[in-house]
């Protein structure tokens, strides 16, 4: 006789991408970025929602260990998973960034500060057994 296990899955759908803003606390030493997301769990969708990624000045942009905050934006309670959360927050800010790198080599020169990149992805997070809220 097994047990059964419960599987309980959220699905994220990320927006668009800020990189590099002053807005949200770029400096000399730290690139700071916005991504911008909404969540659907148990039947119920969550809007408006965003993360900060810090990133510091100078390191791979492909291969960097991003700083990714907590979530804001909706007053969601429910199980979170913010580990694998991060991680595929950090693939879609990879692949944003390789967008802007790609699109800057036609004559744009330094670094690319202040440039937004809409690009709609869609993932799913096990948040069996998490903790509520974020």
């Amino acid at each position: 006789m097994g047990v059964a296990l419960s599987y309980s899955a959220l699905t994220v759908t990320f927006h668009a991408c800020h990189l590099d803003s002053e807005e949200f606390g770029s400096d000399q030493d730290h690139m700071v970025s916005r991504l911008e997301f909404s969540f659907v769990f148990d039947g119920e969708g969550y809007s408006g929602c965003y993360v900060n990624l810090k990133q510091p000045v100078g390191s791979d942009y492909s291969t960097a260990r991003l700083e990714v905050s907590r979530p804001q934006g909706a007053a969601y309670r429910g199980p979170w998973n913010q580990g694998d959360f991060a991680a595929v927050a950090e693939v879609y800010y990879h692949t944003c960034q390789i967008a802007i790198v790609q699109m800057s080599r036609s004559g744009v020169d330094g670094r690319p500060q202040d440039c937004r990149v809409d690009a709609h992805t869609t993932c799913e997070l096990d948040v069996s057994g998490r903790s509520p809220g974020w």
